[in-house]
């Protein structure tokens, strides 16, 4: 949980729409000479984290199996992500992935949008699947977490509808995506912490006396 926690915060950071796409976005400009970095980095940031979301999730349900197709799965999107940056020429045109973009780089934005849309029904549902846990359970580790998911949820779909309806929509990106991402790793911390608290005041299983 710490590497999707601290790859959610890196994403808030670079998406930031002041601190990201102003500047460090211009910094990274004037010292690399490669525009629109500050996005791409943090929406790497962002599938690292959603990779380890899920694969928490496998472990959770005793599916450690699962983690292997996960993480290449996670690799081949931030491939994928990578390539339709350079071949959009993100890195050179001074452009904002808003809007009716064409090719590369509206395939970019979409495979993004489906990735946190994916990532954050998986762990939406694991909460459902597990509604029958204990009270305490309940209230500092799934209701957080469902709550979490479901903005995870709704910030995938708002990044996927501001392409399809960029006149609607695209303009209030910033007033909305980012704050709503800014809750979601509020509320997965929430319930890091939550269930760490757990782990640490329940009573420790008595040893077999031999």
């Amino acid at each position: 949980m710490t590497i999707a926690l601290a790859g959610l915060a890196a994403y808030c950071v670079l998406r930031s729409p002041v601190l990201g796409n102003v500047w460090i976005n211009e910094a990274l400009d004037a010292a690399l000479s490669v525009r629109n970095l500050a996005d791409l980095c943090g929406d790497l940031c962002g599938l690292l984290a959603l990779c380890a979301l899920v694969i928490h999730a496998a472990n959770a349900w005793g599916k450690p199996e699962l983690n292997g197709f996960i993480a290449h799965a996670g690799i081949a999107v931030a491939a994928f992500v990578t390539l339709a940056f350079v071949k959009a020429g993100g890195a050179s045109a001074d452009i904002s992935y808003i809007g009716h973009l064409g090719g590369w780089a509206e395939a970019y934005s979409y495979v993004a949008a489906v990735a946190i849309l994916i990532a954050n029904v998986v762990i939406f549902g694991s909460v459902i699947l597990a509604h029958e846990s204990k009270d305490r359970v309940w209230l500092t580790v799934l209701l957080p977490l469902g709550a979490g998911s479901l903005c995870g949820i709704f910030v995938g779909a708002y990044r996927a509808t501001e392409y399809l309806h960029a006149d609607m929509f695209a303009s209030s990106q910033d007033a909305v995506v980012w704050p709503l991402s800014a809750l979601t790793t509020f509320l997965y911390a929430v319930a890091a912490h939550g269930n760490y608290r757990i782990k640490t005041t329940e009573p420790m299983p008595e040893r077999e006396r031999v």
